[in-house]
């Protein structure tokens, strides 16, 4: 976690840059809201791709209509977390995205 919090924190600016707007959010804030947005999608991902991550108590994947707000959400430009960001994140858990078939991802084995 802490290599990830120093990729946010060299990856600032870049990140910043990517919204139209200027983000208002001090820079530890800034940072923990782009790593608490790609964990998220990460673990919608997951959730998504391997039953197994999925829990009965779950409280997105228990009710199907949840997912469904969630995806129309994620697809707004407002919502968009920069790719490349993403792209970092994912890189450092290779092992917990390797084998989603439809995410095809430069990972070694």
């Amino acid at each position: 976690m802490e290599d990830l919090i120093g990729v946010a924190e060299m990856e600032e600016t870049r990140l910043r840059n990517c919204y139209a707007e200027a983000i208002e959010l001090s820079s530890d804030v800034f940072v923990k809201m782009m790593l608490l947005d790609a964990a998220f999608i990460i673990m919608i991902i997951l959730k998504n791709s391997f039953l197994d991550f999925q829990s009965s108590n779950d409280r997105i994947f228990s009710r199907p209509w949840m997912i469904h707000d969630i995806r129309f959400d994620m697809i707004l430009l407002e919502n968009q977390l920069p790719f490349f960001f993403f792209l970092m994140t994912c890189l450092s858990y290779p092992s917990l995205i390797r084998d989603i078939p439809w995410l095809n991802l430069p990972i070694g084995s």
